[in-house]
């Protein structure tokens, strides 16, 4: 919907205003045009209608509704939202947002988190004065020991993995379960062949697995000529896989770092709250 001036006033600027009459400086008032009263009407109207709302008269509160209705999907999804991971940029002034890193938060400034957990629409776990049940679950919510707030999850430096709920890869675990690091098993194997002319020899042909490219030979020490004679075989091996992949002190997929957040709704003051 476009703008439209007072009929007169100067025309030459098309972004005139409305003025009232002033008598005592001789100043007349702004003339409206049909136009000017019609097409806000009418695009008033035409919003309530696409809300699905019937136009009714002396109903005074039709547009109020019909912009309700259209932003209730967009509030559906912020609720939604309440209590959830976010990943991205470093928020530091909106309380709304917390870091996920373990702390206590108290429900009072959290009314919309609050009702999420006592809906059980959040997965929470109770106080545990032992902390055994929370080291297991540190991706959980879990109450404070007088049910005044909660300590939220803790996911600093851990990688999130998709939870199957008993379906498919990971069947046993539960929700917010923490899981060590491991690996899939390295094995392989050597042959030492036979002594031959006083000699004992790695075969590196027989070789497999993470020995497969061994290729050296020690030596036997005979007493005397006969075979049965005393026998000192010094041998030194090393298996040191920085030889051929990248090693740290932790096993880790190639990563970024992304700042990990809570949105745990709307933020009230204490003394709002009050």
């Amino acid at each position: 919907m476009e703008y439209i001036p007072p009929l007169n006033g100067n025309e030459d600027n098309k972004e005139r205003i409305y003025i009232n009459a002033n008598a005592l400086h001789g100043e007349e008032g702004s003339v409206l045009s049909a136009e000017a009263i019609e097409h806000p009407l009418r695009e008033i109207v035409n919003t309530i209608k696409d809300a699905g709302i019937t136009p009714k008269k002396g109903d005074l509160t039709q547009l109020k509704q019909a912009i309700l209705s259209y932003l209730q999907p967009v509030e559906e999804l912020r609720l939604s939202r309440i209590g959830n991971l976010e990943q991205g940029d470093k928020m530091t002034n909106n309380q709304s947002f917390i870091p996920a890193d373990g702390r206590l938060v108290l429900l009072a400034n959290y009314p919309e988190l609050k009702i999420k957990l006592d809906n059980n629409n959040l997965g929470c776990i109770v106080y545990d004065e032992t902390g055994l049940i929370r080291a297991e679950r540190l991706g959980m919510y879990m109450y404070s020991e007088d049910r005044t707030g909660v300590y939220v999850p803790e996911l600093g430096g851990s990688f999130v993995r998709a939870w199957t709920d008993g379906q498919s890869l990971d069947a046993l675990r539960e929700l917010g379960s923490v899981q060590g690091d491991a690996i899939r098993n390295i094995e392989g194997h050597f042959t030492v062949q036979p002594f031959t002319n006083g000699r004992c020899v790695w075969d590196s042909s027989r070789g497999s697995g993470v020995f497969k490219d061994i290729n050296r030979t020690s030596t036997a020490i005979l007493d005397g000529t006969s075979a049965l004679g005393h026998i000192k075989i010094t041998t030194d091996m090393k298996f040191d896989a920085s030889k051929v992949v990248q090693t740290a002190d932790e096993n880790r997929p190639q990563n970024i770092a992304m700042h990990t957040t809570l949105y745990l709704g709307k933020y009230i003051a204490l003394q709002e709250a009050i």
